[in-house]
């Protein structure tokens, strides 16, 4: 008797730990791509943001050494929204002194390429858009360097 009562809360416990309590979460897609310059070279440092204004939700990643990216919205490469997105691309560029290397040996920081033209830094000044649907979704971007 007691059995019959106990099972059906350990059944609806179980889904909720295995399914989450955020079923109200907006589905998300995997979004990657590439960020390079118009030479081809790759953007070798920064990230990247999509703003969907329809959601008012940000998917970010981090930009590696090749250039390439990889988004997530409510965790690290859950993806994006589906949607139209704003991007933007931010390069955070430090002081030689903060740059120097954590072990002797190692290559510096301070090579990391060169610098994204400082438009494509904020969402009223970007001209990069991209598209997300269902499904696996690939945004390349071409941007032209600083104007130093």
């Amino acid at each position: 008797m007691v059995f019959q009562q106990i099972l059906p809360a350990t059944v609806i416990l179980c889904t909720l730990a295995i399914t989450g309590c955020n079923s109200d979460q907006l589905p998300t897609y995997p979004t990657t791509g590439k960020v390079q310059f118009e030479d081809g070279v790759p953007v070798r440092f920064g990230s990247i943001e999509f703003y969907n204004r329809q959601h008012e939700l940000t998917a970010r990643g981090k930009i590696d050494r090749n250039g390439n990216y990889e988004l997530g919205t409510f965790e690290a490469g859950d993806g994006a929204v589906a949607g139209e997105h704003k991007v933007v691309v931010i390069q955070a560029i430090m002081p030689t002194p903060f740059l120097m290397p954590q072990n002797p040996g190692d290559p510096s920081p301070q090579n990391h390429g060169r610098h994204v033209n400082k438009d494509y830094a904020t969402y009223a000044t970007s001209t990069l858009q991209c598209t997300v649907k269902e499904g696996n979704n690939i945004c390349n971007f071409t941007v032209s360097g600083s104007r130093r």
